[in-house]
């Protein structure tokens, strides 16, 4: 057992380590989740490596498993996750707590590790910080709690938090989800006043942002290869391996067609049919789409002209909804109780959304080439199986006039340089 200092009481996952490490090799979870965790482990056991590991795993390959159990695999006591939203903030504390919170089991009960008699005994109480509150308030509250997930504007310049104010040595181990946002201001000043956690996890399925690396005193992704990744998995080899589904990409429309409504119908029936094939390749589940557009504005005009062509749900609901990340979430918990067949979104509104039923991504607008990041994270939303038998292999579909082609040829390839203009 770690030497524990005054802001340290035994946790949960201290309690259980022991135990995890003894069966990592019999859990039921994804070989690549596995491989992931014995790499934590060894690295953070070495004496030469940094105290920052970074993990590459694609959308679907399991990242919220490998932070959930990291933390009884490094014995860890006290530990902080941060994520960049409220979406993924809530996932979490379901992954985590699962029995405790009203949305789904938890990581372990849905890896059947536990009984459900057993699960109370053995997960740690977390807290997922929402509000927005003072130093006075949110310090007792983080001493509190072993686990403490967050949304990192919480605790931004804009928040009432002076990050300055909390110890800086509170948690042992931070997590850091889709982390490709860390050179961001307010990710960078929160995870760097942690410094002295003698564990910084780093997760995400895209390791670079901007001009090449995530970690600003590497020059490349070579180099933050060498010093920083701790594991990393393509995305073929999770598609070859049963992970994820398969992509293909489909291209509608000719190439100057400058009519927008006729681009928005085209794709739209081509969504339709690909649906309908979803569901006559797996009859088990109701298939859905995500469809991505570059405004407010034009993600309301495509739910319009969408609710008008797309038969209504169950004979009442209108089959198509926005979130941009701007509402009170009704409409997404619509769409993820399979309320909605279509999901139409803006810019980075629901990266790291979990909903396995999304089988089509659609985009209707120009993503950059440079933009490294939106692409693959708005396309991995449907890779995501709905159950480790199935069939279905994924589809992205565009306008010809948007020329996307070249992204999805691109997908799997990691460019050393380049701006990315959409990740701010």
């Amino acid at each position: 057992m770690m030497n524990l200092g005054p802001n340290f009481a035994q946790s949960r996952f201290n309690l259980h380590s022991q135990m995890i490490n003894n069966n990592l090799r019999k859990l039921k979870i994804y070989p690549q989740q596995r491989a992931a965790l014995v790499a934590l482990r060894k690295w953070f056991n070495a004496p030469d490596k940094d105290k920052t590991a970074l993990v590459v795993l694609p959308t679907g390959a399991g990242k919220s498993g490998v932070a959930a159990l990291a933390p009884f695999v490094l014995n860890a006591t006290r530990v902080l996750v941060i994520t960049p939203s409220e979406i993924i903030t809530k996932q979490l504390i379901a992954d985590f707590n699962g029995s405790l919170s009203p949305e789904k089991q938890s990581f372990y009960e849905a890896r059947e590790m536990l009984s459900l008699d057993e699960i109370s005994f053995f997960i740690e109480p977390g807290l997922a910080q929402l509000k927005s509150l003072t130093n006075t308030a949110l310090v007792p509250l983080f001493r509190s709690r072993n686990l403490i997930i967050a949304n990192a504007h919480k605790f931004g310049s804009h928040s009432n938090v002076n990050i300055e104010q909390i110890p800086n040595d509170l948690f042992d181990t931070v997590i850091v989800d889709e982390a490709h946002h860390y050179p961001a201001e307010t990710w960078k000043r929160i995870i760097d006043h942690f410094q002295a956690a003698s564990r910084r996890i780093f997760l995400t399925a895209t390791p670079y942002r901007k001009s090449g690396p995530i970690f600003d005193d590497v020059a490349t992704i070579n180099e933050q290869r060498q010093k920083y990744v701790a594991y990393e998995v393509s995305r073929q080899e999770c598609v070859l391996g049963g992970l994820i589904r398969g992509l293909e990409f489909l291209e509608r429309g000719l190439l100057n067609e400058a009519n927008e409504e006729t681009r928005v119908i085209e794709i739209a029936q081509a969504i339709q049919q690909k649906l309908a094939e979803h569901d006559q390749i797996d009859s088990t589940i109701r298939h859905q789409a995500m469809v991505l557009t570059h405004t407010i504005t034009e993600a309301t005009m495509v739910k319009d002209i969408y609710n008008n062509l797309f038969p209504p749900i169950n004979g009442q609901k209108k089959p198509a909804v926005t979130y941009v990340g701007q509402d009170n979430g009704s409409n997404l918990i619509e769409f993820k109780k399979g309320n909605r067949c279509v999901m139409v979104v803006c810019g980075k509104a629901l990266e790291g959304f979990d909903c396995n039923r999304v089988s089509v991504c659609a985009i209707l607008r120009n993503v950059q080439p440079a933009s490294k990041v939106l692409f693959p994270q708005f396309v991995g939303r449907c890779v995501r199986k709905a159950s480790d038998n199935d069939p279905v292999t994924a589809t992205v579909i565009s306008h010809a006039f948007h020329r996307q082609r070249a992204n999805f040829d691109n997908l799997d390839k990691l460019a050393d340089a380049g701006v990315d203009p959409e990740d701010d």
